[in-house]
Parts: structure tokens; C-alpha cells; sequence
């Protein structure tokens, strides 16, 4: 599923980049957003901010669908 199909608050994987070799991909791998990363989606609106270890990275709808991920299921729940 895509990244930006997540609802708030929801951890996941980075499982792909689309178009791995577009420039918002290169500025998603630069910053840490690669296969194996684990991320939680923060907030939707008014752009979509997502958690990556200690930072947090803001990116539009068009950006965050170029990130595949999956559901992290979480033993807590």
C-alpha cells in the first residue's frame, strides 16, 4: 500500500520507492526513508509528516505516494 493510504498514527515499513530514480525518491532515500525503514504516519493535513526514528519529515500527497510500505502489527495491541 501506498504511504499516503495510511491513517494517522499507523507504524509501518518502507517496503519500496516508485520511481527510485525521480528526484522526490532521491530526496526520500537522502533522508532516510529506504526499504526496512521503519516510519509512523504523524499527520495528513495540511501535509503529510511522517516519523522516522527521532526526525520527522513533511512531504506532499504526490511524494508520499511514491513510498510503498506494509502494516507493522504491533505485539502491544
Amino acid at each position: 500500500m501506498s504511504l499516503a493510504d495510511l491513517a494517522e498514527g499507523e507504524p509501518a515499513r518502507v517496503s519500496c520507492l516508485c520511481d527510485p530514480a525521480s528526484p522526490a525518491a532521491i530526496r526520500l532515500a537522502s533522508a532516510g526513508v529506504l526499504p526496512g525503514a521503519e516510519i509512523t504516519l504523524v499527520q495528513r493535513w495540511p501535509a503529510f509528516v511522517l516519523r522516522l526514528g527521532f526526525a520527522e519529515l513533511a512531504i506532499d500527497r504526490e511524494t508520499a505516494a511514491l513510498v510503498r510500505v506494509r502494516l507493522e502489527v504491533s505485539a502491544a495491541r
